[in-house]
């Protein structure tokens, strides 16, 4: 749980940074430019407050605001979202869905490719919703 809640902090921090540089979406805050990124990085997993304007930020910034918005917090935790102990599995599954399409198949491996691909459409009808609904924001 740690080490995922540390890599999305830093990840998104990172990309926050990377998509909103040049932009004027946080120069009017009163704290320093990289807090402000990592607290609203944090805060959309979270709590979702805001730091910033969130239409003036860039269309890749709100898309990275709301896949963390999606992935949201710990278990034990009020935030919504599916989780940060779900997500690595999640994306373990997709690999090895991957990876398992160039072995030999026999029952076992055909059973467990027809799980991993439930998982591969999971993530797939989960994204396509929160493209029709980032659409639909937009317009």
């Amino acid at each position: 749980v740690l080490s995922v809640s540390l890599f999305l902090i830093a990840a998104g921090t990172l990309l926050l940074f990377v998509c909103e540089r040049g932009t004027g979406a946080y120069q009017d805050l009163t704290l320093p430019k990289g807090r402000s990124i990592s607290f609203q990085s944090v805060s959309a997993r979270t709590a979702g407050f805001n730091s910033v304007n969130l239409s003036a930020l860039t269309q890749t910034g709100r898309f990275l605001i709301i896949s963390l918005m999606l992935i949201g917090g710990s278990p034990g935790s009020t935030a919504g979202g599916i989780k940060t102990t779900t997500l690595p599995f999640l994306v373990l599954s997709v690999i090895t869905t991957f990876v398992a399409e160039n072995l030999p198949k026999c029952s076992a491996d055909a059973w467990k490719t027809y799980h991993k691909k439930g998982n591969l459409h999971f993530l797939f009808v989960y994204y396509i919703l929160v493209l029709c609904g980032y659409d639909h924001i937009q317009n």
